[in-house]
């Protein structure tokens, strides 16, 4: 087995990369020629189900800033207005309005 040269590496891999599960087994073997057990695998979908949960999480935080900054500078007139101009998605705007209740 290949030891990664750069420990940050292999970890930004894991935790923050923005690729799919499968990718990152394929990398695994392929880069490092690392091949995991089915419990293993389970373990490393986890943890790409969570990265995305964060990344998720951070983009409708940092979406809800720029809402409410949008707001406060008069430059829109209201949340509705202020998400309509950064085009965010319908599904979105539920959990932002939760975000931005959390923050008034």
């Amino acid at each position: 087995m290949k030891r990664p040269r750069d420990v940050m590496e292999f970890i930004q891999l894991i935790f923050l990369s923005n690729r799919k599960a499968e990718q990152i087994l394929e990398i695994l073997e392929k880069k490092y020629d690392i091949l995991l057990e089915k419990e293993e695998e389970k373990e490393v979908r986890k943890m790409c189900t969570f990265s995305e949960a964060l990344i998720e999480k951070s983009e409708l935080r940092g979406k809800a800033n720029s809402v409410l900054q949008l707001v406060k500078n008069h430059i829109a007139t209201n949340v509705e207005q202020a998400m309509d101009m950064l085009s965010v998605e319908p599904s979105s705007r539920e959990d932002i309005m939760k975000i931005l209740g959390q923050k008034l």
